[in-house]
């Protein structure tokens, strides 16, 4: 057999990660310990993802700061070394967003900064997604402009993707559809993501026609709308009294061979 190394430890750590296993995760590094094998930042760097993901941000927090900030500041010029803490922020972040902690995910980008470390794609993503669960819209606004402030990080389709949806769960019709041009103009593809957001804007604010041209632009741009796509508009159709509207999009469902669901009947 392989002699098991940290390496091998990290890897089941991610598998750990991946099923939301932590109480294994514990005793991974347990008994990893003891046979011998001490573990390093790449470990204690899993641990605190699995940590993150399984709803145990403060715990994730406890093994950073006593395992990992704890050895000192970084070379300028290690640059592995640097990618490899704004990653562990990054979980850190998101699991305190997950855990509906919006205002801790913001105190750990600013002690991000403080470092001198350089945020990431990620990182702002995972601040926009921690601000639109918290329901902190001017938090996410936000992000978007300081972003662009970072060279070399660009909003991607996640980062508008999450942004129409908070427009969505907010009523603000004007910046969503805004927002959804600005995407356009940066080069970056919509995708029923994008427009199943635009509908839930429209439906919020019973603005029928603009759902029918959201439709439209859809088609235009190519995309295959999927059962989601129709549930949103036949969901818009019945908030604004459109019932001959939503039979119409049903039954287009139907002829595309996608099945209804519990939510197309209700």
């Amino acid at each position: 057999d392989a002699p098991l190394d940290v390496f091998t430890v990290s890897t089941m750590l991610h598998v750990c990660a991946k099923t939301r296993n932590l109480r294994r995760a514990l005793r991974v590094v347990e008994e990893a310990g003891q046979l011998g094998v001490s573990p390093n930042g790449v470990v204690y760097g899993a641990l605190i993802d699995v940590c993150a993901k399984c709803g145990e941000p403060e715990r994730a927090l406890e093994i950073f700061e006593r395992n990992v900030a704890q050895r000192g500041p970084i070379d300028e010029e290690d640059r592995r070394a640097r990618s490899f803490l704004v990653n562990v922020y990054n979980c850190m972040m998101d699991g305190f967003g997950r855990a509906g902690k919006p205002g801790r995910a913001f105190d750990l980008y600013r002690e991000l900064v403080d470092a001198g470390l350089q945020p990431d794609a990620v990182t702002f993503n995972t601040l926009l997604s921690a601000a639109s669960r918290g329901g902190d819209f001017q938090r996410a606004c936000w992000v978007l402009e300081t972003m662009t402030e970072w060279r070399g990080v660009r909003p991607d389709a996640y980062t508008f993707n999450t942004l129409i949806d908070a427009c969505a769960k907010c009523g603000k019709d004007t910046l969503a559809f805004e927002l959804f041009d600005r995407m356009k103009t940066a080069g970056l593809q919509p995708t029923c993501v994008t427009y199943n957001a635009l509908l839930e804007v429209c439906g919020r604010r019973k603005l029928l026609h603009r759902a029918w041209d959201v439709l439209g632009m859809l088609r235009g741009d190519g995309v295959d709308p999927d059962v989601q796509i129709f549930n949103t508009m036949i969901q818009v159709c019945a908030r604004c009294g459109d019932v001959e509207g939503a039979f119409r999009v049903f039954r287009t469902m139907e002829n595309r061979g996608l099945a209804p669901g519990r939510v197309t009947y209700n």
